[in-house]
């Protein structure tokens, strides 16, 4: 039996992303206060480049919804799973949250097989199209700090680009994390991005502009 409350820290150097993913989801870890799955610079490096009055877009929601949209004036998410995205959802409204949109957009195709991150550009839209499309279902809005922290990320980068403001800076967690070490899935991204920061150590992080 799990103890009535369990320390959430920012991040677990012995348990893989995926496990500790699973648990949380499993037993229910995430409410009513989860925090950023993130190491502690990974989080400060974030915050450090939000500003009060910027319009966010996240794919992937969870503890950093909850955590950045304290930081920006308006936060868009969007999740692919149901169960999740509930989870959240309750967590949004218990806080009172009221500058967060989040939107639920299931695959297109079954999550079966290949992982998505290892599967060829155009498998990995053909299962997430609506999901990575979604962007466009905020309305008339351009954003200035884009997240993407949830599937087929370099097609979620690719279609950021025209919703993004002129100053725009876009995250990807996990950029360098040894499993998507993929020539093609980095190249996509560094085609239209110029890497200007990053946290190499731990879980990783990119920080990008736009290419002129």
């Amino acid at each position: 039996m799990l103890p009535a409350a369990l320390p959430i820290r920012y991040s677990l150097s012995d348990v893989s992303l995926g496990d500790w993913i699973g648990l949380r989801r499993h037993f229910g870890l995430q409410t009513p206060d989860p925090r950023p799955f993130m190491g502690e610079a990974e989080v400060r490096m974030i915050r450090g480049h939000l500003r009060p009055g910027d319009r966010m877009l996240e794919w992937g929601c969870g503890g950093s919804t909850l955590e950045f949209s304290t930081h920006v004036a308006r936060y868009c998410s969007i999740e692919h799973d149901a169960r999740w995205h509930g989870r959240i959802r309750a967590a949004i409204d218990a806080r009172g949250l009221t500058n967060v949109s989040l939107l639920l957009v299931p695959p297109d195709l079954p999550l079966a097989g290949v992982p998505n991150y290892a599967r060829a550009p155009a498998e990995r839209y053909a299962q997430f199209r609506s999901y990575i499309d979604a962007v466009g279902r905020f309305g008339d809005v351009t954003f200035d700090r884009v997240l993407i922290d949830g599937r087929s990320r370099p097609e979620c980068a690719a279609a950021a680009l025209p919703w993004l403001a002129p100053d725009a800076v876009v995250f990807i967690h996990d950029f360098f994390n040894p499993k998507y070490d993929i020539g093609p899935y980095h190249t996509l991204v560094l085609r239209d991005y110029e890497l200007i920061d990053a946290v190499r150590e731990g879980q990783t992080l990119a920080v990008f502009r736009p290419r002129d």
